[in-house]
């Protein structure tokens, strides 16, 4: 297995994140193969719909920040595949599931609220404090509304903060 499969069965593309000694990071090689994949199942008449799932209890930690770290130091461009991931997920046109079990964290999190339908077992551990302090002008940047969606899947409390994911999601 690689970092990430990506396979079609019975019609449906999925997509397994494959890093559980890494709660499945994502790392940008991976952000543009899920981008490619999205496109090509999207224009593929043998596929229906996309389905994300996780592997060892872990849906997805986010970003593999050592990447991210490692990358800034040579001024490579690491946003262009994870933004073109994030731009690409609200132009997709078949039906996307997300099946999670554990950890979902940053764009794991962002993930579900671009998914049509969610299975979550009861190890779905979501992460919203990320989002508790992201302000609107930040979506302008990818245009993909998170912070937005966030409030209107799950609700706010009266400060502000996000309620909760998990009911919204369940």
């Amino acid at each position: 297995m690689t970092e990430l499969d990506i396979s079609i069965r019975q019609r449906t593309q999925v997509i397994r994140f494959n890093r559980p000694d890494k709660k499945n990071a994502l790392k940008s090689d991976m952000y543009q193969a899920m981008t490619d994949a999205l496109i090509k199942g999207d224009a593929s008449p043998d596929v229906t719909s996309h389905l994300f799932i996780g592997n060892g209890g872990v849906f997805t930690a986010g970003n593999d920040i050592a990447e991210f770290l490692e990358r800034s130091k040579g001024g490579a461009a690491l946003a262009t595949p994870v933004v073109s991931f994030i731009m690409q997920l609200p132009q997709v046109e078949k039906p996307m599931i997300a099946a999670v079990d554990g950890l979902a964290v940053g764009i794991g999190t962002t993930l579900l609220f671009h998914c049509d339908l969610v299975y979550a077992t009861t190890g779905y551990e979501p992460s919203v404090a990320s989002f508790a302090n992201v302000s609107l002008s930040s979506d302008s940047v990818f245009r993909d509304g998170s912070s937005l969606q966030m409030a209107t899947v799950a609700g706010t409390t009266g400060s502000g903060l996000t309620a909760g994911l998990t009911v919204a999601i369940a």
